[in-house]
């Protein structure tokens, strides 16, 4: 609840700038966006290295997730190809290459079996998780319910400004941006909570144990 506030009152402060300091917030590379990969590197390190410590052979599993999108974030997805690999019109596009597409696709391919991997083996745990109330469940959860809706929000603007045509307010386009980017933001630092908060709940077990 406190990494939600705190989000909540930073999009809340950016109301009160003007758009040009808004902008340089939340724009591409902008210190909102490099702090949301900072916090999934952040989770990919701190969940590969419980792995180890642990004998935690899923956390991998979790590290590759945060990893892919941390580096999502650092636009990975648009540096090494012609356009970026999640534009609808990638794999009909002539003027993106053969090789490129099939690259891609297996990355696709391999991106839909890590993420059905990662269900298969934590949907268990997270669901006993959230039953004994357990604070890392609980933070997870918050997590995933944000995961959905900023994505919403980013599929949403470009479906009112292109597909609708739309003309909107320069201020609303920019409210927009400062919501989902400090959404996006928040769910990464959630992701890091809950790995600190189970770490913390297994040295308290074992402490438990020893006593």
């Amino acid at each position: 609840m406190i990494v939600l506030a705190i989000v909540c009152c930073f999009a809340s402060a950016t109301f009160i700038l003007d758009d040009e300091t808004v902008l340089a917030i939340v724009q591409e590379g902008g210190p909102v966006e490099t702090a949301s990969a900072v916090f999934h590197l952040t989770g990919a390190v701190l969940a590969a290295f419980l792995s180890f410590r642990f004998v935690w052979r899923r956390g991998l599993l979790l590290s590759m997730c945060l990893l892919l999108m941390g580096l999502r974030e650092l636009d990975f997805h648009v540096k090494f190809t012609t356009m970026g690999i999640y534009k609808q019109n990638f794999f009909t596009s002539p003027e993106v290459p053969l090789i490129e597409k099939t690259i891609v696709t297996v990355i696709h391919l391999l991106t839909v079996i890590l993420v059905i991997f990662v269900i298969h083996f934590f949907r268990r745990s997270l669901v006993d998780g959230i039953r004994n109330h357990r604070s890392y469940t609980v933070t997870t959860l918050a997590a995933l319910l944000l995961l959905p809706f900023s994505k919403l929000l980013d599929s949403g603007i470009t479906f009112l400004t292109h597909d609708m045509s739309l003309e909107l307010p320069v201020r609303i386009r920019l409210s927009w941006a400062v919501l989902e980017e400090t959404i996006e933001m928040g769910l990464a630092l959630l992701f890091v909570v809950a790995l600190v908060q189970w770490w913390m709940a297994l040295r308290g077990e074992a402490l438990e144990t020893q006593s």
